[in-house]
């Protein structure tokens, strides 16, 4: 039985899942009992398949926040969501994903130059109410076209306009970026950190908060990491 959603698409995603031919495996592995894969439908669509045996789905349901943070963006710097079904079995449940299959390289090194134009991405993301919590660098691509874009938004937030909660997810996805991405390279951080606050749409207000909440989060992270 398909759980109903006003925002699922599930129509179409069962359409075009009854129209694929062949599959192109692309990432499988198992996390906390549940069985998540990655499929390439050709040069259009990207299956994420997330099977659970008999235990209980996890709230933070993936796929739901997934599609919700790609319809939020409608293609800003992100493949263009599709929709999502969820499927009752006698064995647990099975929710599959849907989303725009984007062809990219993986991005260099970053240098002074990268760094600013991942700070006016994630600025823009951020301006949008979604922050991505996964910032790493395997998740940037260069598209031919030579657009920079994030491509998994698993671990997404997204925020109604106005909600203050998002200015302390905002630093935390900065900081993992500081981390993850640029190595703890603290020259490129200060390109990063300039940049970004040009770019940001959250006013003077807002900047100040984040700039404040950066620090607090580097100083929680020394705490309960030792570094």
């Amino acid at each position: 039985m398909q759980r109903a959603s006003r925002d699922n698409n599930g129509d179409r995603v069962r359409e075009i899942l009854a129209s694929l031919d062949k599959l192109e495996p692309m990432q499988q592995r198992r996390v906390r009992g549940v069985l998540r894969s990655v499929h390439r439908a050709g040069d259009r669509f990207v299956i994420k398949r997330y099977v659970h045996g008999e235990s209980p789905p996890p709230r933070r349901r993936p796929w739901v926040v997934e599609n919700t943070a790609l319809t939020r963006l409608g293609g800003l710097h992100a493949p263009k969501a599709i929709g999502y079904i969820e499927e009752k079995t006698d064995c647990g449940m099975t929710a599959t994903l849907v989303r725009q299959f984007v062809a990219g390289d993986p991005i260099a090194e970053p240098d002074g130059k990268l760094a600013r134009e991942i700070a006016s991405l994630m600025a823009a993301l951020h301006g949008r109410g979604v922050t991505t919590e996964d910032a790493h660098r395997h998740n940037f691509i260069r598209t031919p076209e030579g657009e920079l874009m994030f491509l998994d938004f698993g671990k997404a937030r997204v925020f109604e306009t106005g909600n203050p909660l998002i200015y302390p997810a905002v630093a935390f996805d900065l900081y993992r970026f500081f981390r993850a991405a640029l190595d703890r390279d603290t020259a490129l951080w200060q390109i990063f950190l300039d940049e970004y606050q040009h770019r940001s749409s959250f006013g003077p207000l807002g900047r100040a908060a984040v700039a404040q909440l950066l620090r607090l989060e580097a100083w929680r992270y020394h705490i309960v990491k030792g570094r």
